[in-house]
């Protein structure tokens, strides 16, 4: 029995492999432009581009997709209580209806 399983997790490895081998391009396939490949070239020096950061911090702007919003310490409130919560779930299972607003995957 342990032999069956040897040769048959060997197969399974092989033909993994040579799956992940066969395919030659990534799955998604896109352009690349060339300016990754070139250093880029500024009028700033570092200490400069940092100030202006600390600057625009201070100003209370958005640099650079510092857009996240915590919700950390904020209160919500629900205009139903819990067994109107409750009992709207019960209902909406039994007719196999779901919220789409909340549906992921499917």
């Amino acid at each position: 029995m342990k032999a069956k399983q040897i040769i048959a997790a060997a197969v399974l490895t092989l033909t993994g492999a040579a799956a992940f081998a066969a395919g030659g391009e990534a799955y998604v396939s896109f352009p690349m432009p060339d300016t990754f490949s070139h250093s880029a070239v500024s009028n700033k020096t570092k200490a400069e581009v940092q100030t202006e950061l600390v600057q625009a911090r201070a100003e209370g702007q958005l640099v650079g997709g510092e857009q996240y919003v915590s919700t950390v310490g904020k209160k919500t409130t629900s205009t139903l209580s819990r067994a109107e919560v409750k009992a709207e779930a019960i209902k909406s299972a039994k007719n196999g209806s779901r919220n789409t607003e909340y549906s992921f995957g499917g």
